[in-house]
């Protein structure tokens, strides 16, 4: 049996970075969103005992630092099934950008791989063990999450979001800008997040648009004026509101409708770009 998944990318409308904890964690509160750019992972059981992973598009780390890999050995382990499995993947979502590319991958392989060696239950404890982001990618479409991020509640909206997504020729690494941002004292008890929540569960779009903030901008911007450069393009561009993703080093902009999303991508060639 082969499996085909789809692998969506997140944006986080609003992120709020606290101090770090005892664990080494940083306390968070963010608002996820799933969009349509996605990945596609393909797999099937084989006769050998490896987990073979095949890029088949794009760029992602392979053997065990790819998470897909992981979270496939992970399920595995709990099943006590020796038999191998291949993984293929066509990598649309850039690495290092703040989409969660990665963390996506890992849920799409956990759920394949849970089905196809026929573990049942719930898989949200492995996902956690995973990484923070890998949670909201089993099932959810927009939540809000808490803790490191794997502590969710649903968000049920009506608004209809479109998103242009750029990205420069850089990436940022999450555990450095985690770093920064202990190193700077950027950290702060800010509330993106709940506002953003409440406006999308009260379909006020205006608000939702006068609430996005992300704490990792001052720090990243400060390292990566071409991100911020990007940002500043966006809104020139007629974006209704614009923010970082994630850690970065993507950018997105919302726009009233798909075609002016559409629209204003064409003066992005100069960089990678996604409605």
């Amino acid at each position: 049996m082969t499996l085909s998944l789809v692998s969506p990318a997140k944006i986080n409308l609003a992120l709020d970075v606290g101090h770090p904890r005892a664990d080494g964690y940083h306390e968070i509160r963010t608002v996820f969103c799933r969009t349509d750019l996605a990945d596609e992972l393909e797999l099937s059981l084989t006769g050998e005992p490896e987990v073979r992973l095949t890029i088949e598009e794009g760029d992602a780390p392979g053997g065990d630092a790819n998470l897909a890999v992981r979270a496939v050995e992970m399920v595995r382990r709990e099943c006590g099934d020796c038999r191998g499995m291949s993984i293929r993947l066509r990598k649309r979502i850039p690495v290092q950008s703040g989409l969660g590319g990665g963390s996506s991958n890992a849920a799409a392989a956990l759920r394949g791989a849970a089905r196809l060696y026929g573990l049942d239950g719930d898989l949200s404890a492995l996902a956690a063990g995973l990484g923070s982001d890998v949670p909201f990618f089993l099932d959810g479409r927009l939540a809000l999450g808490e803790g490191r991020g794997e502590r969710l509640r649903e968000i049920v909206s009506g608004l209809s979001l479109h998103f242009l997504i750029v990205r420069p020729d850089a990436g940022v690494s999450t555990g450095w800008a985690y770093a920064e941002l202990d190193r700077s004292g950027a950290c702060a008890s800010t509330a993106f997040a709940d506002r953003a929540a409440r406006a999308l569960e009260n379909n006020d779009r205006e608000a939702l648009l006068a609430s996005l903030g992300n704490t990792f901008e001052a720090v990243v911007f400060s390292r990566f004026p071409q991100i911020a450069r990007l940002k500043q393009r966006l809104l020139e561009a007629g974006a209704e509101a614009a923010l970082l993703c994630g850690s970065g080093s993507a950018v997105f902009g919302v726009f009233p409708t798909r075609d002016a999303a559409e629209g204003a991508a064409g003066g992005f060639g100069d960089v990678w770009s996604a409605v």
